[in-house]
């Protein structure tokens, strides 16, 4: 019988290896690396983050850090079947549900976490909200910089000591890809953290700055259309324009995606 929740299946593409395991099994995983202190990026890629790292030498480079990655995107996950690979993509590990179950193990294991970007208020009402679910349990810290901090040296020294006296065990970093994760592996020495996980616009989501598609939308990988109705000035380039790139990769990727998948032989339990 295939072990299905074993962390060491992986599914290869695009130059990356992705962690082949559900949304409750990441949860698991991060826990696991808190509970061995070991320093790990999680990275949360999605269709329009594969297209930015074909394009962006700093954004790949900071992903070459992650030891773990989950499949933010529908897309990812069909590509994963359709290859015909021996080890697929069982689901999409969206980053706001994964920041919610996070909190969540968090509260009964009395992790801390702390929360960084979000539009202003946002980090303040999602921890009230989690503390209304959680009464017994707090965020470490949170803080909301002002846009382009990481351009001053002052403004950016200030962020890392406030992180750091957070002593989090998981560091959310909400300050939309690549930012985010090129900030976290720019100051990695720098900074004091068991996890750190880029999660993009979980926190104002989680807060109700932004309403979520409905769960048939996100299932049928359409919640970046429900994004594009409500933020169309902002994202109709990047969903109509700069992701289009994506179908002409997937389709260079099909055969060397077969190659290196059927080097992945899944794991037996006797």
């Amino acid at each position: 019988m295939v072990d299905k929740s074993h962390p060491d299946r992986f599914f290869f593409a695009f130059g990356l290896r992705f962690n082949a395991i559900t949304a409750e099994q990441a949860v698991d995983l991060v826990m696991a690396k808190v509970a061995q202190r070991q320093k790990t990026l999680v990275v949360t890629p999605n269709v329009d983050h594969i297209v930015q790292l074909q394009r962006n030498p700093a954004m790949a480079q900071a992903y070459n850090k992650a030891e773990l990655v989950f499949a933010d995107g529908m897309p990812l996950v069909w590509f994963s079947r359709w290859v015909g690979a021996s080890i697929t993509l069982p689901e999409r590990v969206n980053g706001t549900n994964l920041v919610e179950g996070l909190v969540k193990a968090s509260a009964l294991l009395k992790v801390r976490i702390g929360l960084l970007g979000g539009e202003p208020g946002s980090a303040e009402k999602l921890a009230a909200t989690m503390a209304t679910k959680y009464p017994d349990w707090k965020f470490a810290g949170w803080s909301c910089p002002p846009f382009g901090f990481e351009q001053r040296s002052d403004t950016a020294q200030a962020v890392i000591r406030t992180i750091n006296d957070w002593q989090a065990d998981i560091l959310l970093v909400g300050l939309g890809a690549p930012k985010q994760e090129m900030w976290i592996s720019n100051h990695w020495d720098a900074l004091h953290f068991t996890v750190a996980i880029g999660i993009g616009s979980a926190i104002d989501m989680l807060a109700g700055k932004h309403k979520r598609a409905p769960v048939w939308m996100q299932r049928a990988g359409l919640e970046w259309f429900w994004r594009l109705l409500l933020e169309p000035r902002r994202l109709w380039k990047r969903y109509l324009v700069d992701d289009m790139a994506f179908l002409p990769l997937a389709l260079r990727e099909i055969k060397p995606a077969k190659n290196k998948n059927k080097l992945a032989p899944p794991k037996e339990i006797r």
